[in-house]
């Protein structure tokens, strides 16, 4: 791969617009290839963002050198899954991972960012807003332009390939016009996050989700003795819940957690989305790709957007490497991406559309007594996990 010049000047090899945990990731493992980076994002500070908070991989935080801080942090493992279904419990230990935690984006990003600061090919560039891109005659992306704040003069850098990991929002997606190849047409439920005081923890490490009347609710313990909760509903009840005395009423009426309310408060500022579009977009052109959200945005319930920035963006970088080695062509290592982030994260939007038409229907009353008898009688219950493979089938074939 031949490096660009502009006025005699070798340029970056790569340049990640985006310092959250797609763009810092993707930085680390190109850095440590020993490719010569620049990562903006328009944050000063890498504060709370809207986010799942939870994260379920664990190999490969070990080869970003940040899980003992995450393991750390404060926050318990979480080691049982909870389901409540209008005061219906189901309860178990967790089986999708080895390890589930859930952790402040804050400090998530900040570790990230300190694994950055170690490698000295990398250029980090906190507080610069893009605002558009630079092509060539050839309609090929070979740089950015931005102000860094305070500052009133535009500033432009130069480089042989652009990475949008700007988020859902990606204004490099928007300026490269990427193409949405897949996208949720129904209407999707509205999210909006807080993290909670007061709260006694379960005993155990618990994801706990809600199915209420209204939509869902998740909720999890992080550190400082705090718990991230996320309430979805449809659209037309997000104004309801997006304050403080509205996000706290909608707590309140959830009956099995109320027994563990202790002078509940909001701490910080309460995040939100109304309307979602999950979707998914071409990753590529002309030396632009994007990562992370830009690139394939799902709905939060699915509660697997972290762990996708993360693994996406190493596989990212190995097919990056191959190309800037003139190992494969851009167009080859580019599919090659395309399709592992495809064969990862496609089951998973459908799981999250499948989930979503779930909270349409509630429960009626005869559901409700039935239920309340499978939950309470201890030979039905033990029937349900004696014939758990017939029931599992049953369901998987929309039975």
């Amino acid at each position: 791969m031949t490096l660009l010049f502009i006025g005699g000047s070798t340029i970056f090899d790569v340049i990640i617009v985006g310092a959250r945990c797609a763009g810092a990731s993707l930085a680390i493992f190109l850095g440590r290839l020993g490719y010569k980076v620049l990562l903006l994002d328009k944050s000063s500070k890498m504060g709370p963002t809207l986010s799942t908070h939870i994260i379920g991989e664990v190999d490969i935080y070990k080869s970003l050198n940040i899980n003992y801080k995450i393991e750390n942090c404060g926050s318990p493992i979480l080691e049982r899954f909870r389901v409540d279904v209008e005061g219906h419990i189901f309860e178990s230990d967790t089986v999708v991972s080895n390890r589930v935690i859930s952790i402040r984006r804050e400090l998530l990003d900040s570790y990230l960012l300190q694994e950055v600061s170690k490698l000295p090919n990398i250029k980090v560039n906190l507080g610069f807003n893009v605002n558009d891109i630079i092509e060539n005659s050839k309609g090929e992306i070979i740089g950015v332009t931005g102000k860094k704040k305070g500052c009133t003069s535009n500033q432009s850098f130069y480089g042989n390939i652009i990475v949008g990991a700007d988020g859902r929002n990606s204004l490099i997606s928007r300026k490269v016009s990427a193409k949405t190849t897949l996208v949720n047409k129904n209407e999707e439920l509205g999210v909006v996050y807080a993290y909670i005081k007061g709260i006694n923890p379960m005993p155990v490490g618990t994801v706990e989700w809600y199915w209420t009347p209204n939509g869902v609710v998740i909720g999890n313990p992080i550190d400082q003795n705090m718990h991230c909760f996320a309430i979805m509903v449809p659209p037309s009840k997000f104004k309801e819940i997006c304050n403080p005395n509205g996000f706290i009423q909608q707590l309140y009426q959830l009956r099995m957690l109320v027994p563990r309310i202790d002078n509940l408060k909001i701490a910080g500022k309460i995040k939100g989305i109304k309307k979602v579009n999950s979707n998914f977009k071409k990753p590529y052109g002309k030396r632009w790709v994007l990562v992370g959200d830009s690139s394939a945005f799902l709905h939060p319930i699915a509660g697997v957007g972290i762990d996708n920035a993360v693994c996406t963006a190493e596989q990212l970088a190995l097919q990056l490497d191959l190309y800037l080695k003139e190992k494969q062509s851009w167009e080859e290592s580019m599919s090659i991406y395309q399709n592992l982030r495809d064969n990862r994260i496609l089951p998973q939007f459908y799981s999250s559309v499948s989930t979503q038409n779930f909270q349409k229907t509630n429960i009626n009353s005869v559901q409700h007594e039935l239920t309340s008898m499978l939950c309470t009688f201890p030979s039905l219950a033990k029937k349900i996990a004696l014939h758990s493979n017939q029931i599992m089938t049953m369901l998987q074939e929309g039975g």
